[in-house]
């Protein structure tokens, strides 16, 4: 099958396109991780605060619900805790 000018920019086009959203994907993927990184430090880092100051059966941490979607627990009653022994 011969390539026309008009077939040849439309696969161009699909290739530059593409590319770029895959580019903008893994970058946001990457800051995204990057914050995750950081809530979770924050979290713990909370919670080491909270020790002693609270009920030791309620801890505050960060669950990732899915992949773009993390949740801080605290002791709210409709969030979810972590229970410890």
């Amino acid at each position: 099958m011969e390539t026309t000018p008009l077939r040849s920019k439309i696969l161009d086009t699909i290739i530059r396109k593409s590319t770029l959203k895959q580019r903008i994907f893994d970058n946001t993927f990457s800051a995204f991780n990057e914050l995750k990184e950081t809530l979770l430090e924050m979290a713990s880092e909370l919670d080491d605060e909270l020790d002693g100051k609270l009920d030791r059966r309620v801890r505050l941490e960060l669950a990732a619900v899915a992949v773009f979607e993390p949740h801080a627990a605290s002791s709210r009653p409709s969030c979810r805790l972590r229970k410890t022994s």
